[in-house]
């Protein structure tokens, strides 16, 4: 059985490439050796463990701290192996401690003996040791910068140089260097150290006893934490790992992608872990935490217990990240090229026999739900994700298609889950991500929602994708969608004109119809234009609702400019260009709701009033209900 020793430690004994045999007085005997570091050792950063998160804030503070003095920095917990150590906890600080050494030795090793470190290897960054040794890269060549970097999984060179960058604005003369030197020497550390005899998760399960008793840590860090307390083993953190980078890769690619490990785990673990009946009633939150008492194989486990110490099945997880893997890498290939349609996505649309036109077709709506940040929806996209990569020969083509064609269940039942739902959580998709096959579930979900009453004030985020997005979801329901004969499908087969309705930005762009982007208004009054700014109440919150928004020719819409509701309709009723259904729908139920400003309303004080109340209270109340009776008895077949 393997055991843990630990002590109060100096920063330099800790750090420094010599033997050290740390001691402790024993009552009434010789001291102790409890710890012996040995020469040539190397502390490592496992692959598994976060990138640098550190950032000016905690640098600046810490170099601040031991100017005044030397002081205790906290934890190290490691886990030894033959002569090396897995740094646990404390990778954070120990990798800043080890560039303002760097710092340090570069700069002012001629006037004073910087002692020679152990080596450090961030196994996440393999060439680390070479780029710190070119001042974290300000000493590269172009060529040698390339070589070095191509193993950085998580793009930490730029982090590193920047903080690198930071530490002379704070040691700016070298005395002030070198007593702040002195005093990070004599800087104390509590190491705990696990022994090498094979029970190296001791470590991992020390360093959750210790936090999570403390400061609240990350969640990744916990869940991390306990399935390496599971299975340490290589081919756990490996998969681990793999994970990890695909998640970088699919963020650093698309940097309108908003995804990070946590939300995808969580999102993913919820798709699969109802493949077993016996997690049927599990259910957790964003901190993984199960959110309610569950039996589970005769043993009941309490709401606030981890989801992975309640499942504890080394099988479970490893067969759960090698799926999750496949999932990933379709989602990065789909992410990378979103109006196309990715070669892995592509395999299985061939293998489901679906018409070639509907490729790109359903490539975009993964690709645009994956981009948007409204993570509860991706979810969705891994289940259908993790039902399709299972397809084989077994299954016969009508199911295949019928499977296929669930992207756009999800997307109809996407859009009337912003009209009618209030709340945003997962809890309203988990009886979906239950079904193993979740044609069923979504087709019922969707027809409670058709039956539904209220409408929601959904808004959008103040970005054009998003607005695209949203509001187009709606809107090409009413175009191209409709339930009929229990399935969810495109009227007349149009996947080209569904193409172009969903990529063609020109043709289609976005207009703000009732409430201007601008959050002012122009109306022409004896021959010239005179601009109202509406209630700021009313421009921040309706401007961006699913509802303010038609799609209209570019140059239409540029000829609309900031105009009041009818003068844009004066203008559009001149123009025959528009293509879209649902904007020339919205328009007729505008044109009759909506009061004409320039006949009815003539000073700032009555504009405000109006939009105070009548717009707010009456028309748009109304139109809302007009415009979604519309759009749902044009998808609803069931009574035709």
């Amino acid at each position: 059985m393997g055991k843990i020793t630990g002590t109060i430690i100096k920063l330099q004994n800790f750090l420094e490439d010599k033997d050290t045999d740390v001691k402790i007085d024993m009552e009434g005997a010789e001291q102790k050796s409890i710890i012996s570091f040995k020469t040539n050792r190397r502390y490592i950063i496992p692959g598994f463990q976060r990138e640098l998160r550190w950032g000016p804030k905690q640098v600046i503070e810490m170099i601040r701290d031991i100017q005044s003095s030397d002081k205790f920095l906290g934890n190290i917990i490691l886990n030894k192996k033959n002569n090396d150590y897995d740094v646990i906890d404390g990778q954070q600080r120990i990798t800043v401690i080890y560039m303002i050494l760097d710092f340090l030795k570069e700069k002012y090793g001629s006037d004073q003996d910087i002692f020679d470190k152990c080596d450090l290897e961030l196994q996440n960054f393999e060439e680390y040791k070479t780029f710190a040794e070119h001042c974290y890269g300000e000493n590269l060549s172009k060529e040698e910068r390339t070589e070095v970097l191509k193993d950085d999984y998580y793009g930490q060179n730029i982090k590193f140089s920047s903080l690198y960058k930071l530490i002379p604005q704070y040691l700016t003369t070298k005395q002030n260097a070198l007593n702040f030197y002195k005093n990070l020497c004599n800087c104390t550390f509590n190491v705990i150290v696990s022994s090498d005899d094979g029970i190296s998760n001791q470590g991992i399960e020390y360093f959750l006893d210790v936090n999570l008793k403390g400061l609240k840590l990350d969640d990744e860090d916990i869940f991390k934490g306990y399935l390496f307390s599971l299975d340490n083993s290589d081919k756990m953190i490996s998969k681990w790992n793999d994970i990890k980078k695909l998640i970088f890769e699919i963020n650093n690619e698309n940097k309108e992608i908003k995804y990070d490990l946590c939300s995808f785990l969580q999102h993913f673990m919820y798709s699969y872990i109802y493949d077993f009946d016996k997690y049927k009633n599990l259910e957790f939150g964003n901190d993984f935490l199960i959110t309610k008492d569950v039996p589970i194989d005769g043993d009941k486990h309490y709401s606030g217990e981890h989801v992975v110490k309640v499942i504890w099945s080394k099988t479970f997880f490893l067969q759960m990240l090698t799926e999750a893997k496949a999932v990933l890498e379709i989602i990065k290939d789909i992410t990378k090229n979103p109006i196309g349609v990715s070669g892995k996505l592509k395999k299985y649309l061939e293998l489901c026999k679906v018409d070639s036109t509907e490729y790109p077709v359903i490539n975009n709506y993964l690709a645009k739900i994956l981009l948007d940040d409204k993570l509860i929806f991706k979810s969705l996209v891994i289940k259908y994700l993790r039902c399709l990569i299972k397809v084989d020969n077994s299954v016969n083509e009508v199911e295949k298609k019928s499977l296929c064609h669930d992207v756009y269940a999800i997307v109809l039942y996407i859009s009337l889950y912003l009209i009618f739902s209030y709340k945003k959580d997962i809890k309203k998709i988990i009886p979906i991500l239950k079904e193993k096959n979740i044609h069923n579930k979504l087709i019922a979900n969707i027809k409670d929602l058709l039956d539904g009453k209220a409408v929601t004030d959904f808004t959008v985020d103040d970005n054009e994708k998003s607005q695209q997005y949203m509001a187009k979801l709606v809107a090409s329901i009413y175009n191209f969608y409709c339930l009929e004969d229990n399935a969810v499908k495109i009227r007349d087969s149009k996947y080209t004109e569904l193409k172009k309705f969903l990529d063609d930005i020109q043709d289609y762009s976005v207009e703000h119809f009732l409430i201007n982007n601008s959050e002012s208004y122009k109306i022409e009054e004896d021959g010239h234009e005179v601009e109202f700014a509406y209630p700021t109440t009313i421009g921040k919150k309706y401007k961006n609702s699913i509802f303010n928004y038609i799609f209209l020719p570019e140059a239409l819409n540029k000829d609309l400019s900031n105009y009041d509701i009818h003068t844009k309709i004066s203008i559009i009723e001149k123009n025959s260009q528009i293509n879209c259904e649902y904007s020339k729908m919205y328009i007729e139920i505008a044109k009759k709701t909506f009061k004409d400003l320039r006949k009815e309303l003539k000073d700032d004080n009555t504009q405000k009033r109006y939009f105070s109340y009548d717009f707010i209270q009456d028309e748009f109340v109304r139109f809302k209900i007009d415009l979604v009776k519309n759009v749902l008895n044009k998808v609803d077949l069931r009574k035709k």
